[in-house]
């Protein structure tokens, strides 16, 4: 083969795997917004993470309409049984259940979207207890030496013990009031 038909065919062969990577390629469609707060939003209300409680669906409701009103990076901790038990009461009386967080630096039943920083899996979650006022300041320092910057903390409730040990470290976080919906 001359050197001309080695780049002709070279050329075609490349505009070939380009055509067909764009045909096959993983687009977001065209109805869902750019932004990736609001584009999880749209998804949730549309049933892609499956049925919603009602918090939930009023959570991704006010994010997709209005946005969030805070936002920061979170460093995570989970409170687990034994010590604390499924409808278990929270220092304000709910029950812990899955999507239940702690925090002192937001303010109470604020709804908090959470991204965990290595999987890239969110989370909604409804800020229905509060933990100790050393909580904050101990954990913005166990995350600057270990070279993050936070600039709150979280506390998830989980079924699992086994939760107890892991930390989302620097997790994205965006906050919205719940405008007293519940």
């Amino acid at each position: 083969m001359s050197n001309r038909h080695f780049w002709q065919t070279l050329i075609i062969g490349l505009i070939i795997g380009l055509l067909i990577g764009i045909a096959g390629k993983d687009v977001w469609p065209a109805d869902l917004p750019d932004d990736p707060v609001q584009r999880v939003a749209e998804k949730a209300l549309g049933g892609d993470f499956g049925e919603l409680e009602w918090w939930q669906a009023t959570a991704y409701r006010l994010l997709a309409e209005n946005g969030p009103a805070r936002e920061g990076r979170a460093y995570v901790t989970h409170y687990t049984p034994p010590h604390f038990k499924r409808g278990q009461g929270t220092r304000w009386g709910w029950g812990c259940t899955e999507g239940c967080y702690a925090a002192n630096k937001l303010p109470g039943y604020w709804y908090v979207l959470v991204q965990h920083p290595g999987t890239g899996f969110w989370e909604m979650g409804w800020i229905r207890d509060t933990g100790a006022s050393w909580n904050d300041a101990h954990w913005k320092r166990k995350a600057r030496r270990i070279g993050i910057t936070v600039d709150i903390w979280l506390d998830r409730w989980h079924p699992s013990p086994a939760m107890g040990n892991d930390s989302w470290q620097g997790a994205k976080y965006y906050a919205i009031s719940a405008q007293k919906t519940w």
